[in-house]
């Protein structure tokens, strides 16, 4: 083992404690694809020994494909290395669902932001993908995102996904308006299972044109959980660094506002 990975596992484990100690009870774990790509042992050194680690300390586990952009066309949006298309998407979950597929506390998030496909082929590929997962003979959880960067549930409330064992996502962040949550995922939630995997906000982004990330507790975060807790849906909070928006913690390792309010909703 290289002493880059040993350091990365070495950092991961320390996470995953102070994870536990927030009473959180599930880590998602976001898998790029251009990291991926790029390390032909990724499976085995980095994201197998961090699954195993979570499970230790008694962790629900997200695996989540983290595709920013078309699925179609396979074109990332706005981050590099974020982009793949469906046959890289294929190819992904038939690697990792076998792998994984006898950790009854390791879900799959199959995509993580698709955008610019309609709801009707949207549905049709994550059909695709659910049906892969399952050809291979895991039967995890799956978790299927909405369209329009996981925002939009609408097309799964007019024809939901066949199969057993299947989840929906949303993704909301300041710049989506309450008033989109009903008809966006809020009235799907009343009659299947929907997570809000990931959410949150910033004062000031550290990318000037991620506007849509600038909010505050009383007229986006508090309104935003009393609204999914309403309808008892699960969700995993974003992001548990410094340098990623939003974090949840300052440079200096104290919590945000935006910190400090997931962490006491994870404490009850």
């Amino acid at each position: 083992m290289s002493p880059k990975v040993r350091r990365t596992l070495i950092s991961a484990a320390a996470v995953l404690l102070v994870i536990v100690a927030l009473i959180a009870t599930a880590v998602r774990l976001p898998v790029s694809p251009g990291n991926w790509r790029s390390d032909s042992e990724y499976l085995w050194r980095s994201l197998e020994p961090t699954v195993r680690m979570a499970s230790q300390a008694g962790l629900w586990v997200v695996i989540d494909w983290h595709v920013i952009g078309n699925l179609d066309t396979g074109v990332g949006t706005n981050s590099d290395g974020a982009g793949a298309d469906m046959n890289e998407t294929i190819a992904f979950w038939q690697t990792v669902a076998p792998f994984f597929k006898d950790a009854p506390n390791v879900l799959y998030e199959l995509v993580n932001e698709c955008e610019g496909v309609p709801g009707t082929q949207w549905r049709t590929m994550t059909q695709s993908l659910v049906d892969t997962v399952r050809a291979t003979g895991a039967d995890n959880i799956v978790i299927v995102g909405g369209v329009q960067w996981s925002k939009d549930l609408s097309w799964a409330a007019e024809s939901p996904l066949t199969g057993d064992d299947i989840a929906y996502a949303v993704h909301i962040y300041p710049g989506d308006s309450a008033t989109t949550w009903a008809h966006g995922f809020g009235d799907f939630a009343a009659t299947h299972t929907v997570l809000l995997t990931e959410w949150g906000f910033t004062g000031e982004p550290m990318n000037p044109d991620d506007t849509y990330l600038v909010g505050d507790v009383a007229t986006y975060a508090q309104p935003l959980l009393d609204y999914i807790q309403a309808r008892h849906m699960g969700w995993v909070a974003c992001w548990y660094d410094s340098d990623y928006d939003p974090p949840m913690l300052t440079i200096q390792g104290n919590p945000t506002p935006w910190g400090d309010l997931a962490f006491a909703a994870m404490m009850g």
